[in-house]
């Protein structure tokens, strides 16, 4: 019997605890979970104030991640994008939102649908 060896993958989220009414926290924590379950490590990291994402986006090395995962509304999203175009080497992994405001009409307009409304 053949054995499939699948490549580990290490995933770095940032999300707005207070995002969704307050439901952002809650998200990223199941989502974490769920993604453990799952093989798949991530550091999560909850903002504390305005303009911690961009600050985030901006100075951390994100080596060894495969992608940059968002849980909140637009506007950290906004703030990683801001963050990331000010980084002096273009080293930045894929970014992907998970909807998680009240109103998500940047991921929305992606064509993104799915949500963690469930929790």
């Amino acid at each position: 019997m053949y054995s499939i060896t699948r490549p580990k993958k290490k995933l770095f989220i940032i999300v707005n605890p207070f995002s969704g009414r307050k439901k952002g926290g809650k998200i990223a924590d199941k989502l974490s979970k769920i993604l453990v379950e799952a093989g798949i490590s991530n550091k999560l990291v909850k903002t504390t104030h305005g303009g911690h994402a961009e600050e985030i986006a901006k100075t951390e090395s994100f080596t060894g991640y495969d992608a940059l995962v968002t849980v909140s509304g637009d506007g950290l999203v906004n703030e990683v994008i801001n963050g990331l175009r000010q980084r002096e080497k273009d080293d930045a992994p894929p970014v992907a939102p998970i909807p998680a405001g009240s109103g998500n009409g940047l991921v929305a307009y992606l064509g993104t649908r799915t949500s963690f409304s469930f929790i």
